[in-house]
């Protein structure tokens, strides 16, 4: 009889995880066309083919759906950042490189970066694995002396916020090139770094990502690129 009842929950949590995936993804289909802010759930629903009880059993909001498909992205993109970032000893280069890349990332894929400015700062969520990861290296560099002796969550709020605030302006207007170096100079120089370091380290070559996951909501995201870039291709022919 358990193994009847163990069965029925383990098929119960996989409908449970298959319809929100299939919210999920028809809200990150529909923010690949307009605006976050100007999608409703009458669109998620029709998209996803079900009714609007089926929605309210998973999310309450529409704006809830964007911040679970940016913990789910930020928790993907940081298992291959970490799949070459701890093999850096130096903790200061191990920011640099990271919040440069990410940087350039999310300004590069503007869907994906619109994403992840749904994450709220400061936000004590300990499912976002990305804060996780920075609060790691803060307290790495605090051990090597190379930043400055701070509590850790100082700071990742330093490092996020800069971040989102850099990632924020790329995305409405492109800044001046190497823009991603000067916003990391500047972490740099907040977290206790001296100045020439500081500047030597924004701006050391950055070395090749390995390639990130083509499966996932990340493989969703590029894949619905593109095919927003063929058709933008075609429209113009």
């Amino acid at each position: 009889m358990n193994k009847v009842k163990d069965h029925r929950v383990r098929v119960a949590a996989i409908r449970r995880e298959e319809m929100q995936g299939r919210l999920l993804l028809s809200a990150l289909a529909l923010a690949s066309e307009k605006s976050i802010h100007e999608i409703s759930v009458e669109e998620i629903i029709e998209h996803a083919e079900v009714s609007r009880g089926t929605f309210y059993k998973y999310f309450n909001t529409v704006p809830q759906v964007f911040l679970v498909l940016a913990k789910k992205i930020s928790n993907e993109m940081i298992i291959a950042f970490d799949s070459f970032i701890p093999t850096i000893p130096d903790a200061a280069v191990r920011i640099s490189i990271s919040t440069r890349i990410g940087m350039r990332l999310l300004a590069n894929i503007p869907l994906l970066g619109k994403l992840m400015m749904q994450i709220q700062w400061p936000n004590p969520d300990p499912e976002i694995n990305g804060f996780k990861s920075i609060e790691r290296d803060i307290k790495l560099g605090i051990t090597q002396e190379h930043f400055s002796k701070m509590p850790p969550e100082m700071g990742v709020s330093l490092v996020v916020g800069s971040m989102m605030g850099g990632v924020s302006s790329m995305l409405m207007k492109p800044p001046s090139k190497g823009y991603e170096d000067q916003v990391t100079h500047h972490i740099l120089l907040g977290l206790g770094i001296p100045t020439e370091s500081a500047a030597e380290l924004s701006s050391i070559p950055l070395p090749e990502l390995p390639p990130l996951p083509m499966n996932g909501i990340l493989g969703k995201i590029f894949a619905l690129t593109e095919a927003n870039k063929a058709t933008t291709v075609k429209r113009s022919k």
